[in-house]
C-alpha cells in the first residue's frame, strides 16, 4: 500500500470532519483532516487599538484530494483562514496537505 493510501486510511478512521470553503461558493467541500492547536512559542494575544486580540494558530493535515489553498476551513462550527498551505509529497506522489490556520473573524470578512 502506498504512503498516500495509508495516510488516507488514517484520515478516514481518525480524522475530523471539516469543510473546505472557497470564496464565492456557498457550499463547502466535505473531507477529513487532523486539526490541532500549534504549541505556543510566543504570546498569542496581540494588543490592538480596540483591546487584546487572540492570535491562536492551528495545524491542518488533510486529504491529498482537496487543497485548502486560497480558501477557508470550517471545523466544529467555526471558520479558519488558511495562512499558509503546502502540498507534502513522498516521492512523486502527493501524500497530504499541510497548512497553518487562524480563526476567521466573520464580521470583518463580511465587510
Amino acid at each position: 500500500m502506498s504512503p498516500a493510501k495509508v495516510f488516507s486510511a488514517l484520515l478516514e478512521r481518525y480524522g475530523q470532519r471539516v469543510e473546505i470553503l472557497v470564496p464565492g461558493e456557498p457550499l463547502g467541500i466535505p473531507c477529513r483532516a487532523f486539526v490541532q492547536p500549534l504549541p505556543r512559542r510566543e504570546e498569542q494575544e496581540l494588543p490592538t487599538p480596540l483591546g487584546r486580540v487572540r492570535q491562536d494558530r492551528w495545524r491542518y493535515l488533510g486529504s491529498p484530494a482537496v487543497s485548502p489553498e486560497g480558501g477557508y476551513v470550517r471545523w466544529r462550527g467555526e471558520e479558519y483562514e488558511v495562512i499558509a498551505a503546502q502540498p507534502v509529497c513522498l516521492g512523486e506522489e502527493l501524500n497530504h496537505w499541510r497548512a497553518v490556520l487562524r480563526r476567521r473573524d466573520r464580521e470583518v470578512a463580511e465587510l
